[in-house]
């Protein structure tokens, strides 16, 4: 599973992953933050949308930040 391979990884990418149930998040999507920039990739459609905006960047970040912390508090493994 690439959820378990990717945690594998990271104590050589400086990383934390935290493996939460499909029931709760199975996005099938890629979401990136960058800079002012967000990214939503779909390999399986092979499609891709790019948003430039430090305002919307913003708000993503937030939001990724409390969803970090709820998945930290039910943290399965």
């Amino acid at each position: 599973m690439w959820d378990t391979k990717h945690k594998f990884l990271d104590e050589n990418e400086l990383a934390e992953t935290i493996i939460v149930n499909k029931e709760f998040f199975d996005p099938h999507i890629e979401v990136n933050i960058y800079n002012n920039k967000i990214t939503f990739m779909n390999y399986a459609e092979n499609t891709s949308i790019i948003i430039e905006s430090k305002v919307v960047a913003d708000a993503m970040r937030q939001a990724y930040e409390l969803s970090w912390r709820g998945a930290e508090a039910s943290k399965t493994n």
